[in-house]
């Protein structure tokens, strides 16, 4: 029993060890001229030619630019609302900002997220026809002295919110008994 597991793993070692033959790869072909390329087992796949590129099989959009595709659903969904103006004021960011305040409703569940400029929160939200109203969030406790006045501004927002106005799909407002408390602009997640 011994001497057999020995020649099997004398036989693998040996297989292993061989030096294997360069292939090669047939690319797609870009008119009547093969692209083929040798890969060398023992080189690093860095070292094989990574500028060559694919011709699009379908030659009408070869040029034009793909679109991603908007998800279905609310134009209120998987975007990144950034604020730009908050009780009437322009928001003005400046170096004591960690990130731009922004808020996020996930498409996929009544989660939102975002940020105040300094501190990340979550939360859920419910969306009803033309209401839409935030539960209490949950936040990160740093401090950032020059963001703390927006960020405290941008919750109370949130949680007096009760409606939303949007201006095409790319302006959004959120306001509370009919008066505009934030606006947002539209930053688009694919």
């Amino acid at each position: 029993m011994k001497q057999l597991a020995f020649i099997l793993v004398v036989t693998l070692l040996i297989g292993c060890s061989k030096q294997r033959e360069p292939q090669t790869v047939e690319g797609p072909k870009s008119g009547s001229t093969p692209q083929a390329q040798t890969i060398d087992p023992q080189k690093p796949l860095a070292a094989i030619d990574s500028t060559r590129t694919f011709a699009n099989p379908d030659t009408s959009k070869a040029d034009a630019p793909r679109q991603p595709k908007r998800p279905p659903g609310s134009p209120l969904k998987n975007k990144r609302w950034t604020l730009y103006e908050l009780n009437g004021e322009a928001v003005k960011k400046s170096e004591g900002f960690r990130s731009d305040p922004y808020i996020t409703l996930s498409v996929q569940s009544d989660k939102i997220t975002g940020s105040g400029g300094c501190n990340r929160f979550g939360g859920k939200y419910v969306l009803e026809g033309e209401k839409l109203t935030f539960g209490p969030m949950s936040q990160t406790k740093m401090y950032c002295a020059e963001a703390m006045k927006v960020e405290g501004d941008l919750l109370r927002a949130l949680a007096d919110a009760n409606g939303f106005k949007m201006k095409g799909e790319d302006t959004l407002a959120l306001t509370s008994n009919g008066r505009t408390t934030a606006r947002f602009f539209a930053l688009y997640l694919y």
